[in-house]
């Protein structure tokens, strides 16, 4: 009897029917979480190059872009980051693709990335969005990070974002549109994430990134370095006007003033050397010896 009734149970066993999908709505953000937790996995497909996608979507041809394409996955994959292609169906309408922050999981929407000009636009797009998790610190948390200085990304693209986005997500994706239209500039940012040198010595951090990183303990906080003392040997209003002070100077150590000394042209001004202050040009570690 105990052999009949193993034999009846694996028969059951082998003829048990796959798991099924959860029911999600497509089309619909529910879906798109499904995809992005991996619970919706049929027609989800990970992808490490140009040539997989090839495979998928046969009768496609990224000629064009495959180096910087190929150049972008290897980046992503030097640093753990998984590519995925996924039906249409998953994605809400109109969305190419999508980066997941916390899984460090890639999507891209079949029903786009077939043509060549949008696979290479949301690669570049998404991939920075890496990035910028990258920038905060390390690729393996939930944070991302502005990588670019203000003023770097051209009005265009900063109004397109405005009409897009509601503010807050705004300055993230005001760089990614720009490099989502920029040849090899996401290439550049994952690769720098993806070498031994801390991303942030790559790129110049903005003042709240810079901020966060030493918070977080991955910048040392600022001091100065080979400190001297000097002593004031012109005026103010020479100072003002000497080459030195022509551009943008901050001090270590100081409180900046304000439209000190120039009411003409309103800008930062630094204050007139005291004998017993270090000054430092930014990015600080370059000491202003002339005045």
């Amino acid at each position: 009897m105990l052999k009949r009734l193993t034999g009846v149970v694996a028969a059951l066993m082998l003829a048990a029917p796959a798991i099924a999908e959860p029911e999600v709505k497509y089309y619909s953000y529910d879906s798109l979480g499904c995809m992005m937790l991996l619970e919706c996995k049929d027609d989800v497909q990970e992808v490490k190059s140009v040539a997989d996608i090839k495979a998928i979507l046969t009768d496609s041809n990224y000629d064009k872009h495959e180096e910087e394409l190929n150049r972008i996955f290897t980046a992503l994959g030097k640093v753990g980051v998984k590519v995925h292609l996924a039906g249409e169906q998953y994605f809400p309408r109109n969305h190419r693709g999508i980066y997941d922050v916390k899984n460090n999981y890639f999507f891209l929407s079949k029903g786009f990335v077939w043509d060549e000009g949008h696979l290479i636009g949301v690669m570049r797009h998404e991939a920075w969005h890496a990035a910028q998790d990258c920038m905060a610190g390390t690729i393996d948390n939930t944070f991302t990070a502005v990588i670019l200085q203000d003023g770097t990304v051209p009005q265009f693209y900063m109004d397109t974002v405005d009409r897009l986005y509601p503010p807050k997500p705004r300055p993230w994706e005001y760089e990614a549109f720009f490099a989502g239209a920029t040849p090899n500039m996401t290439a550049e940012a994952v690769e720098a994430c993806a070498s031994d040198t801390p991303m942030w010595e790559t790129y110049n951090p903005t003042p709240m990134t810079r901020e966060w990183l030493t918070n977080q303990g991955f910048m040392a906080s600022i001091e100065p370095q080979f400190p001297v003392v000097h002593e004031p040997t012109i005026s103010a209003d020479a100072f003002i006007n000497d080459t030195l002070n022509r551009g943008y100077i901050q001090s270590y150590g100081y409180p900046e003033v304000t439209y000190a000394y120039d009411y003409t042209i309103r800008q930062n001004r630094m204050v007139v050397p005291g004998s017993t202050v270090n000054y430092y040009s930014f990015p600080y570690n370059n000491m202003v010896t002339t005045w």
